[in-house]
């Protein structure tokens, strides 16, 4: 076989490994549409005042591969191996575009809890002060929903194309709710400053109360504690303007006064896209409650998250229920 493989090298040929190609698995319209994007940004980031980050992971050991070696017939030759080969270090990095920085750290596992550890680290640490633009790939932990609510408390500093997406899909007024929680809380704060946050928003603080989130007056303004709701009361169909604010808090309260069972009533009668706006809300406020340790309502939101499984099945179970309730004319 030597003469063949002298034979190609003459005529331009190189024995290697071939490299897997997924372009055609894209739709390319979708495609054409991203490379063009990718070619925009990093054009954009020599001058700009945002840092473009490549992201993605990788996962090292320090087991060595054995391919084959010389010994004699009929043996076998054991190399010993290191400490810890058997253990996995699975890192998760950025590449800044312009400086070529690499910002990096380390993991036992790779999920959405260490991604959301790196992205708390990258926000914080490495790039406080600084808008951030992140090119991922589409791994399960980079669009879960726990990363996707982490990133949105970040939404002035970062951004991704799935993240952008998200926020644009939530109404005003939670808008501005998600915005005025993280400043106060359910404490009251001072209506100039909430009306300065509205407009940015795209609404105003008189919108915001008549939509039932907020209570304005003395020249003050405070979001409204579930625990002032009327237990058991709401009804989305009779809301004029039905907020994810509304749903996720009236849900929460519903878990606390009905349990599960009530909780799954009323997701039922939220519209289709609704709960699961709901349930990321939850997440995020959690998220934001966690920070400022506000240990209370901390829990409110890590229960309904916790609970969701449950809540969304006996919901679909109240459903199909009532889909044949009308089949069969009862």
């Amino acid at each position: 076989m030597g003469w063949l493989r002298e034979r190609m090298k003459k005529l331009g040929f190189v024995f290697r490994r071939p490299k897997k190609d997924l372009r055609h698995l894209q739709d390319p319209q979708q495609r054409d549409a991203a490379d063009e994007w990718l070619k925009e940004a990093k054009k954009a980031s020599a001058t700009a005042d945002f840092e473009l980050l490549f992201v993605d992971e990788s996962t090292v050991t320090q087991d060595f591969s054995i391919r084959a070696c010389w010994m004699k017939r009929g043996q076998q030759k054991r190399l010993p191996a290191p400490p810890g080969a058997n253990a996995f270090h699975h890192v998760t990095g950025a590449l800044n575009w312009r400086s070529q920085q690499v910002t990096y750290t380390l993991a036992k596992t790779k999920n959405s809890e260490t991604f959301i550890e790196f992205l708390e680290h990258l926000l914080e640490v490495a790039y406080p002060q600084k808008r951030i633009v992140l090119v991922m790939d589409n791994a399960p932990w980079h669009r879960s929903h726990a990363v996707q609510a982490v990133l949105s408390l970040y939404e002035s500093q970062a951004l991704d194309d799935t993240l952008e997406g998200a926020i644009a899909d939530l109404d005003a007024e939670t808008r501005f709710a998600v915005g005025w929680f993280e400043e106060q809380g359910f404490q009251a704060g001072d209506f100039g400053r909430a009306n300065v946050l509205a407009q940015g928003k795209n609404t105003a603080v008189e919108s915001v109360a008549l939509a039932g989130l907020v209570e304005a007056r003395g020249g003050k303004v405070r979001l409204i504690n579930w625990r002032e709701y009327d237990p058991g009361t709401y009804d989305p169909a009779q809301d004029q303007r039905l907020t994810v604010w509304e749903a996720a808090h009236h849900l929460i309260e519903r878990l606390n006064h009905h349990g599960e069972t009530g909780a799954a009533a009323l997701y039922a009668k939220l519209p289709a896209d609704m709960p699961d706006a709901a349930r990321d809300l939850a997440y995020r406020l959690y998220h934001v409650c966690d920070r400022k340790s506000w240990a209370e309502d901390a829990r409110d939101y890590n229960a309904l998250v916790s609970s969701w499984s449950e809540i969304s099945r006996l919901a679909g179970s109240r459903e199909q229920s009532g889909a044949q309730d009308k089949m069969f004319g009862n």
